[in-house]
C-alpha cells in the first residue's frame, strides 16, 4: 500500500515527520510522500527516519496552493530536491505572506470578541508554518467551537467575517518551481478544484505545457463516479496517477494508506521522473 499525500506538524499535521514514518510503517505502507503546506522543512527527518525502516520508500514532497479562479487549486510536488534554491526561496515568500494573513486574521477575530493571542495559536503549530486549522484548535480549546469544520463555517471561511486572502503562486510557477527541483507535478484533490471536467481538461492541458505529470484520482474526497471521471481524464491526456490519504491525524476517520482500490503499480512510473535527491530507496 502506497500513500502519497500526507503531513507533519511542520504544517497543519499532528505528527513529527520521523513519527509519520513510523506510523506509515505500521500500517503496513510500502511508501509515502510527506507534502507539508508550502514548506520543504521536515523532509529531512523524514527521509532519514524512513531510510531506517525496512521496506519502506520515502518521498521528499510539498503542498503549494496555487492562484485559482476557481475552487480550491492545490498542486503536490512528489520527490524533489529540498535543497533546491529557487523552490526555498519561493517558499519563504509564501510562509511570509501566510504570516502576514495570520496577524490579519488575529485582528479581526480580537475585534469580533474572540481574544485569542498569538502565542496561543502558535502552540498548535509545531513548524514554522502557521494557518487557519491552527486558529480553529485554538478556538476549540477556548470552546468556541466544537470543530475545525464550525470555526471555518463560522469564522475562517471564505466569507466568512475573519477570512483573510493571502499570497499565491500562479499554477505556472508552482510547476515551474517544482519540475526545477526535480519533483513531479501532481494536481490534488481535482475536485475541490473544480467538478466541470470540460474546463478541467482544457486547464491541465495548459499546465502539461509548464510540466505538469499527475493528477490525484484516489483521494478520500474523490468518490468512486468522480474517480471514474478523472482517470478517464488522465488517460485521455496522458498524465499520471497519483494516490494519497491526505493525512494529518487530526481525528479517528484520518489514516494513513491512500484509498481502497489504488494500485502500488502508480508508484513506478512516478518514482521515474523523480529526482534521485527527493526519494530515500526501501531496502
Amino acid at each position: 500500500m502506497i500513500d502519497l499525500h500526507s503531513h507533519s506538524n511542520r504544517s497543519d499535521g499532528v505528527k513529527a515527520p520521523h513519527e509519520l514514518a513510523e506510523a506509515a510503517s505500521l500500517s503496513g505502507l510500502s511508501a509515502i510522500a510527506l507534502t507539508d503546506h508550502d514548506t520543504v522543512d521536515g523532509t529531512g527527518e523524514f527521509l532519514k527516519a524512513c531510510d531506517g525502516l525496512d521496506g519502506m520508500t520515502g518521498i521528499a514532497g510539498v503542498e503549494f496552493s496555487a492562484e485559482s479562479e476557481r475552487g480550491t487549486l492545490h498542486i503536490l510536488g512528489l520527490g524533489l530536491d529540498a535543497s533546491n534554491t529557487p523552490l526555498c526561496e519561493a517558499l519563504e515568500r509564501i510562509r511570509e505572506g501566510r504570516d502576514e494573513r495570520n496577524r490579519r486574521i488575529l485582528a479581526r477575530l480580537n475585534e469580533l470578541g474572540y481574544a485569542l493571542t498569538w502565542e496561543e495559536v502558535e502552540s498548535f503549530a509545531g513548524g514554522d508554518v502557521m494557518g487557519r486549522p491552527h486558529f480553529a484548535r485554538a478556538m476549540i480549546a477556548r470552546g468556541w467551537a466544537e470543530s475545525i469544520a464550525e470555526v471555518f463555517e463560522r469564522f475562517l471561511g471564505r466569507g466568512a467575517p475573519a477570512h483573510v486572502e493571502r499570497f499565491r503562486p500562479s499554477p505556472e510557477e508552482a510547476i515551474t518551481l517544482i519540475k526545477g527541483a526535480g519533483g513531479v507535478a501532481s494536481i490534488a484533490h481535482p475536485v475541490s478544484w473544480s467538478m466541470d471536467y470540460d474546463f478541467m481538461r482544457d486547464e491541465l492541458r495548459r499546465f502539461m505545457g509548464f510540466g505538469l505529470d499527475a493528477i490525484e484520482c484516489y483521494h478520500p474526497r474523490v468518490g468512486t463516479k468522480a474517480r471514474a471521471s478523472l482517470l478517464a481524464l488522465a488517460d485521455e491526456l496522458g498524465l499520471l496517477v497519483t494516490a494519497g490519504s491526505d493525512f494529518h491525524g487530526i481525528d479517528g476517520d484520518d489514516v494513513l494508506g491512500a484509498p481502497d482500490g489504488a494500485p502500488d503499480s502508480l508508484l513506478a512510473p512516478l518514482l521515474g521522473r523523480m529526482s534521485p535527491y527527493g526519494i530515500s530507496k526501501a531496502r
